[in-house]
């Protein structure tokens, strides 16, 4: 209950990532049950600009897997990384993890 998005310090969500276990559910404030996708999903609302928190999303995601962000989108493996380059990251691992999604038949 206590955690609230704060882009200056998101500390409160390290924590409670820290504390989930793989599998584990919290019940968010409004009453949604959150794995650590959903936690990871709800800092990228959190600080929608920031490419290391779409890319700490994809790291949890496995390849057939999508995540709902907190704007509604569904998005996979792929979405993520074009969102990571559209916030500004330009280092080749971005365009080469989206482009062995894309390989693998994401689209």
């Amino acid at each position: 209950e206590a955690i609230r998005c704060d882009p200056d310090d998101l500390d409160n969500y390290n924590d409670l990532l820290d504390e989930l276990a793989r599998g584990e559910t919290v019940r968010w404030h409004d009453g949604r049950q959150l794995d650590r996708k959903g936690v990871l999903a709800e800092i990228v609302g959190c600080v929608p600009d920031e490419s290391w928190a779409y890319s700490n999303l994809r790291d949890a995601l496995g390849p057939d897997e999508t995540v709902q962000l907190r704007n509604g989108r569904v998005i996979d493996r792929s979405g993520l990384g074009a969102e990571i380059i559209r916030c500004g990251s330009r280092n080749s691992f971005a365009y080469s993890s989206l482009a062995d999604d894309l390989a693998a038949g994401e689209t």
